[in-house]
């Protein structure tokens, strides 16, 4: 079965998310983070894993993204928004 490449947007919002991912483990975090872009493209909302710095089970990316939308972010169009979420290449040893 052949992918479907990705497209350029795509690509640019998954590397970001791996970005992201990457400062959650400067952190001392789990090294996920995610990102939400609207229809067009633009990015609306990121987030970090914050587990660890925040003692809470529940700061995962994805979670914490929606929490800061929850909370009063400005209000977006979410007409076919795209989740993007992505962990950061990490050595085996990281959760030993």
């Amino acid at each position: 079965m052949r992918r479907s490449p990705l497209h350029e947007n795509e690509r640019r919002h998954l590397l970001a998310a791996i970005e992201i991912a990457g400062c959650a483990r400067a952190n001392g975090n789990h090294p996920f983070g995610a990102l939400l872009a609207d229809a067009d493209g633009s990015v609306v909302l990121e987030a970090a894993n914050t587990v660890v710095t925040d003692s809470d089970a529940t700061g995962h990316a994805e979670t914490n993204l929606v929490k800061v939308f929850a909370a009063g972010s400005p209000v977006v169009e979410v007409s076919g928004p795209h989740l993007f979420e992505q962990a950061a290449a990490v050595h085996a040893g990281f959760w030993d």
